[in-house]
């Protein structure tokens, strides 16, 4: 995770944030996997997916409203950190 903006994503239009808040699972699994997934986590991929939509969603508030700098960096990182934290508590078993 990064505070620099190289010129490759734009964080005004949103494209950054998308990248910056994609899950591994969304790589498009197999059929197989997918399956080995769900019998595995069964209802954790959901409450996953369903706090990484709510953070993603104020994160591109923060994106829209927020003048760009470095505060608004340090606000999205931390969006991205508290989807990390979220996601190793709902997996620890």
């Amino acid at each position: 995770m990064g505070l620099k903006n190289n010129g490759d994503e734009s964080f005004v239009d949103g494209v950054g944030i998308d990248k910056r808040f994609k899950l591994a699972q969304d790589n498009e699994p197999t059929v197989e996997k997918t399956v080995e997934w769900s019998q595995k986590f069964g209802d954790k991929l959901n409450w996953q997916g369903t706090f990484r939509d709510r953070i993603e969603d104020v994160a591109h508030y923060v994106d829209l409203v927020i003048a760009d700098g470095r505060e608004k960096e340090i606000a999205i990182e931390r969006l991205e950190e508290s989807l990390m934290w979220l996601g190793k508590a709902i997996f620890k078993e």
